[in-house]
């Protein structure tokens, strides 16, 4: 074999080698925490206007880790807002990681420290974070919040989509706009709009799956709870729901 063939054979036989390093490299390093293929989002929100039972606390906690565990995909970004009368000049998430991996590739990883990293860094801070104690506030800027969360390229806007859970009585209250002043659904939609001149009166919400889970309340009268019921179905209502799994779903919460 002359001098020339040896050297084409060598830089042929290391041409391969390194491919093969790369090919292994591809496919046995792990992917990162928040995978950057994964474009969907969950976002869940706690009303902390006023305090609920034990009970719907513990529910909350168990509807929302469940949806967590079944419908958010690993590394995708999960964010907890809890509302109070602050929220209204500093929204921002009480909780945001993306959702770690509990199980991994035995080979390359280390399986029990994924599950424990998951269970400590993911899971108990989020569970503990959907089960913090409920208190009264002077206001409840629920509408207010949702709007702002759906102009967050951040936190909530998608291009895939983007699950969001809601735990509140949905009763907006606030010096400019309150429901329980309500007495007729036309007119109480159009106050809110008057209250929002100048900025976003109605949120546009792109391929958004959409959970209320209402929080009952039994200090109400049943006009507030009709034009509640109203309110909510115009303030959804401007949708685009090109990914099947966007929609609008109602709940209720024992209490």
């Amino acid at each position: 074999m002359n001098t020339r063939k040896k050297a084409w054979l060598i830089i042929g036989g290391s041409a391969v080698f390194l491919g093969l390093l790369l090919a292994a490299k591809l496919l046995l390093t792990p992917k990162p925490i928040c995978d950057p293929d994964v474009h969907a989002k969950t976002v869940i929100v706690l009303d902390h206007s006023e305090s609920v039972p034990a009970q719907t606390i513990e529910t909350i906690v168990d509807r929302a880790w469940q949806f967590v565990e079944t419908n958010t995909r690993e590394g995708e970004l999960v964010s907890v807002y809890t509302l109070s009368q602050l929220s209204k000049s500093n929204l921002k998430p009480t909780f945001s990681a993306c959702k770690a991996p509990e199980e991994g590739n035995r080979s390359i990883e280390d399986v029990k420290r994924l599950k424990r990293d998951f269970e400590e860094n993911f899971k108990k801070p989020l569970v503990r974070e959907l089960g913090s104690k409920i208190e009264d506030s002077d206001e409840s800027p629920i509408a207010q919040a949702l709007i702002d969360l759906s102009l967050d390229d951040k936190h909530f806007r998608s291009t895939d989509v983007t699950h969001l859970l809601v735990f509140s009585d949905f009763i907006e209250n606030t010096p400019k706009f309150s429901m329980y002043k309500c007495n007729s659904s036309e007119k109480n939609i159009q106050l809110f709009r008057d209250s929002r001149i100048g900025s976003v009166e109605r949120p546009s919400f792109d391929n958004a799956d959409i959970h209320m889970n209402l929080i009952p309340r039994h200090n109400i009268t049943r006009p507030v709870l009709e034009c509640r019921d109203k309110f909510w179905n115009w303030f959804f209502g401007d949708t685009k729901n090109t990914n099947k799994k966007s929609g609008l779903i109602r709940d209720n919460l024992p209490g």
